[in-house]
């Protein structure tokens, strides 16, 4: 399992690439998946192994007869791309992609633990200076997480 944390501002190249830190590099093996989340408008870059375990949980969902179920695997899986870092460090992403969550020149990228979050800065700005901290510490309390 890969642990990425922080946060780290980059730019997006004429081709939709940037430079994955070399911090977060040196836990990456192997190709990258990145998707679309159901959550925020940002993009979801997995490790291999962490693609793995999503996949092996989404197996026994009911897309044939559940909607919503058929709905994320049709997001999730339908609108991912596999890439790979190269060697300058660098992951591309899709016009697809980007055009779906309106991401320009300037991204971040936000390591939540198993995964990374890419957000156009913007975005994540208006997103982090909307947040109700309270609201949120109230949030998570449900889950026996207090801070």
């Amino acid at each position: 399992m890969a642990d990425l944390f922080g946060s780290y501002t980059r730019q997006l190249d004429e081709r939709g690439r940037f430079v994955l830190p070399s911090k977060v590099r040196e836990k990456i093996e192997g190709p990258v998946h990145i998707t679309r989340s159901l959550v925020d408008d940002c993009l979801l870059l997995y490790t291999e192994d962490e693609w793995t375990i999503l996949k092996e949980q989404v197996r026994d969902l009911p897309t044939t007869t559940n909607k919503a179920a058929k709905r994320f695997v049709q997001i999730v899986f339908g609108q991912s791309v596999e890439g790979e870092v190269d060697k300058q460090g660098r992951i591309a992403l899709t016009s697809e992609l980007l055009e779906a969550v309106g991401m320009t020149r300037d991204i971040i990228l936000v390591g939540i633990g198993s995964k990374m979050e890419i957000w156009d800065v913007k975005k994540y700005e208006d997103v982090m200076n909307e947040a109700d901290f309270d609201e949120i510490l109230d949030g998570i309390s449900q889950f026996g997480l207090n801070i």
